[in-house]
């Protein structure tokens, strides 16, 4: 991949979408919490550029993110909606 510019791959996936030929996510990226984890503080940094705020240090203090985070009900589900971890009947 080069920079910003995406390849022709990565154009024509983002248009055609998930199809049957790609394998499924593997169950684990789901249930291995440290990975999960680190992914949700990542989101937590594009959340606060989001709000306009800026981290000027090299290294995030990730609980220090979060308990701002709360302050402004980050974690908190604003909206009803399915679990999408619970097991489906088929």
């Amino acid at each position: 991949m080069t920079g910003h510019t995406p390849t022709r791959w990565q154009e024509r996936l983002s248009r055609a979408g998930r199809g049957e030929e790609y394998p499924l996510t593997p169950s684990g990226v789901f249930t291995n919490k440290g990975l999960l984890r680190r992914c949700l503080e990542m989101s937590q940094l594009q959340t606060l550029r989001g709000l306009g705020l800026e981290l000027k240090q090299p290294t995030p203090n990730f609980a220090g993110v979060d308990k701002l985070l709360r302050r402004f009900r980050y974690w908190d589900i604003d909206i009803p909606h399915e679990d999408p971890f619970e097991p489906t009947q088929r």
